[in-house]
Formats: C-alpha cells, structure tokens, sequence
C-alpha cells in the first residue's frame, strides 16, 4: 500500500507540530534538571523566610490602618488622643458615645446602630 501525497500545507502543519513537541521535550528535560539541582535544606529556608516575610507584611499593613483610624478619630480639641468609642446599654436601647482619653473631651450621647464606624 503507498502513502498518500501530502500537499505543502500539510507539511508545513506537521513539521511546526514536530517543532514544537521537540522544544516542549527539551524544556521539561531542563526543567527536570533544575529540580534535580535544588538543594532541599535551602529551600526550607527560602519557605522560612518567605513566611516571615508575609508575616511581616501582614503586621505593617495592620499598624497601617491602625494609624489612619487614629487619625480619622483624632480628637478636636486637644489634637493629641484619639476618640474611643464607648457603647452604654440602657433600658431605652443601646447608645454610644466617643471619648477622648488624652483630654476627656466626650461626644454627646447617640443611639447605636451597625452602621456606627470604629
């Protein structure tokens, strides 16, 4: 039984094909390699440090809200403390005032909801 002839696109489509397969061979072959070189000790200590690292992201993204509430919350009279919020249950509800624990300048008396911020 003979082959069929392929038409010229048909070869072209084959060999990018046969291109492609053999450069993806190569790349896993070196890939392999790499993988085979990493020394394991290293590696648990880049992960060790890569967890501090995150760690320590996390913290400083923290004291960094911490200190646009403080500043959001600053107090209007003495500039120095920061408004606390401070939530007084009664029998009519529940209500809520913010103080100033620099000066002791206090907000008037309000009714708490979910919407209260802080």
């Amino acid at each position: 039984m003979r082959r069929r002839r392929m038409a010229d696109s048909e070869l072209d489509e084959i060999q990018i094909v046969r291109r492609e397969n053999r450069k993806l061979k190569q790349q896993i072959s070196q890939l392999r390699k790499q993988i085979s070189r990493i020394d394991v000790d290293r590696f648990q200590n880049l992960k060790e440090l890569l967890d501090a690292q995150d760690r320590q992201d996390a913290e400083e993204a923290a004291a960094r809200r911490q200190a646009e509430l403080d500043r959001a919350w600053e107090c209007w009279d003495c500039r120095q403390g920061t408004l606390k919020l401070s939530i007084i249950e009664r029998r009519d509800g529940v209500w809520y005032n913010r103080y100033c624990q620099e000066c002791g300048k206090r907000t008037k008396l309000q009714r708490y909801n979910d919407k209260v911020k802080n």
